[in-house]
């Protein structure tokens, strides 16, 4: 496996993440570690670099049969860049959706328009009455962010943020 670069990917919330950098072709080489990782057009994070981003419990096992590699090389990835996470699952979490929402990936707003077109059973009514935001009820966000899971994407980070704060409230902390 070639030597890693670094780089600091920044996410929307203002925090900046450090990645090593590799080739493409070095996944079946990456270790079976939790992280975030990120298909890029070259080795600079800069706007229109990132092709998808996500998060895995395994870097390895998810990288090595990724249902979005066809797209990324598609739009020009020929780099993949890692930042081993171990701060838990809701953390990886929120660093992917920040830095979606910083970066826009092509192949994630793919992802999003099967998730907008109910095609995986994400049903988009939010709990609130309001037509879609973050449900109030703990029930409810704990449905919505299983649903979300289930069909293979992650929850907007303030469901995370909110079920935190709701489960403290509650004494399940």
């Amino acid at each position: 496996m070639t030597q890693a670069q670094t780089r600091v990917w920044y996410g929307s919330s203002g925090l900046g993440y450090l990645y090593e950098v590799y080739p493409i072709e070095d996944v079946p080489c990456l270790p079976p570690v939790h992280g975030n990782y990120i298909f890029a057009k070259g080795t600079t994070p800069e706007p229109g670099n990132a092709v998808y981003i996500g998060q895995a419990k395994d870097l390895r096992g998810r990288l090595n049969s990724h249902d979005k590699m066809p797209c990324a090389k598609k739009r020009g990835a020929t780099h993949i860049h890692v930042h081993r996470n171990d701060a838990g699952e809701q953390a990886r979490r929120s660093e992917e959706q920040y830095l979606i929402a910083a970066y826009n990936p092509p192949c994630n707003k793919e992802a999003r328009r099967l998730e907008e077109d109910d095609t995986h059973g994400v049903s988009n009514a939010g709990g609130t009455g309001g037509g879609g935001g973050v449900p109030h009820d703990w029930r409810e966000l704990n449905k919505k962010i299983r649903e979300y899971e289930n069909a293979g994407v992650s929850a907007p980070p303030e469901y995370y943020d909110a079920l935190h704060k709701q489960s403290k409230e509650r004494g399940i902390s």
